[in-house]
């Protein structure tokens, strides 16, 4: 698989989904479902990072396949999503996920998004 999804700190506070150069709209799509599914598993704000740095271009057909995307919706206690490493290419995937979750951020490296996930401020869910 082109995609890698893991917890990536021991808390499980922060999701990472890491594109390699070969992946499709609908491997994409099952991980988009598989991390909401480990988000609402966890009671506290799960954050996430989509790490794009080495994603190439989008596939082929990417305005058709987004409608797919149209009925995930972002888990309650989902956080901060942040896009790293977003180009021209694979901007649209930043895209789908910000119509996701509107708390979508796009930074140019890792510890950007570790820096900008630490210094938000995690409300309790009510």
């Amino acid at each position: 698989m082109a995609i890698d999804l893991h917890w990536h700190d021991p808390s499980q506070s922060i999701l990472e989904i890491q594109l390699s150069d070969a992946w499709t709209w609908s491997e994409l799509f099952h991980v988009a479902e598989a991390a909401n599914t480990l988000t609402l598993s966890k009671s506290h704000v799960v954050h996430s990072i989509l790490d794009l740095r080495l994603a190439g271009q989008a596939p082929a057909r990417s305005l058709a396949i987004m409608t797919r995307f149209d009925d995930l919706q972002a888990a309650p206690n989902s956080g901060l999503q942040v896009v790293v490493g977003a180009t021209e290419f694979n901007a649209i995937v930043a895209e789908v996920f910000r119509e996701i979750n509107p708390q979508v951020s796009l930074v140019e490296d890792l510890s950007a998004a570790l820096d900008l996930i630490a210094n938000t401020e995690l409300d309790p869910l009510s």
